[in-house]
């Protein structure tokens, strides 16, 4: 890296890759940022003897994993909320689009150990499914996107059900939050034209080999 490399702007989110990329690595910080703060906080002083645990390590591994869906979805529905028109459906087409990113994101990783064959393939069909559900309504403000997932990602997280029982409302801030800046992030990058182009070109593309 060469020394003045710290102080260029990252690329611009512009084509489906680079939508692909901004995809999987804002769901994962999404979902290891409030998973592993949470953790931390929750495990009080003693959080660094405990994160030295491998039972402890792979319960917070695991936990991450089953909320990567989750984030996935969240994720893909901000996107689409910032590449849409703002009032009324979203072009089916872009719709898809989102959808194929998300599909992509997912396919670059291995089944995490101890989960089904179908993991990311669900995973995908959990993202279909959320925006055939939102995608043809009024956009959502980001921050009211976690709200129907919340749940089901604290109910995974690596504590005792006893242990969190007072933090629902933190995780679902936690993750608005988070989302939000993904959003910001996304804001900043985004070429608009050109993204929504290319989302819109690779579902049709999608669209056009599956028959429909």
């Amino acid at each position: 890296m060469g020394l003045f490399d710290f102080f260029r702007r990252p690329p611009p989110v512009a084509d489906f890759a680079s939508a692909v990329d901004f995809i999987e690595s804002h769901t994962a910080f999404v979902v290891q940022k409030c998973t592993y703060e949470y953790a931390r906080a929750r495990s009080g002083t003693n959080w660094q003897k405990l994160f030295k645990e491998a039972d402890f390590q792979a319960a917070v591994e695991a936990s991450c994993w089953q909320n990567y869906p989750i984030g996935l979805a969240d994720v893909a529905e901000m996107v689409l909320t910032v590449v849409r028109a703002p009032h009324g459906p979203a072009d089916p087409d872009l719709v898809a689009g989102v959808v194929a990113a998300a599909a992509a994101a997912a396919g670059r990783h291995p089944t995490p150990d101890g989960f089904p064959p179908t993991f990311w393939r669900d995973a995908a069909a959990s993202v279909a499914a959320r925006l055939a559900q939102f995608g043809y309504v009024p956009a959502r403000a980001v921050k009211d996107i976690p709200k129907d997932t919340a749940k089901a990602f604290f109910d995974n997280l690596p504590f005792h059900p006893e242990v969190r029982a007072n933090d629902f409302l933190l995780i679902r801030n936690t993750l608005a939050v988070n989302l939000c800046r993904a959003c910001e992030t996304l804001e900043r990058r985004v070429d608009l034209p050109a993204l929504r182009a290319a989302l819109v070109a690779e579902g049709a593309r999608v669209a056009a080999g599956s028959g429909g």
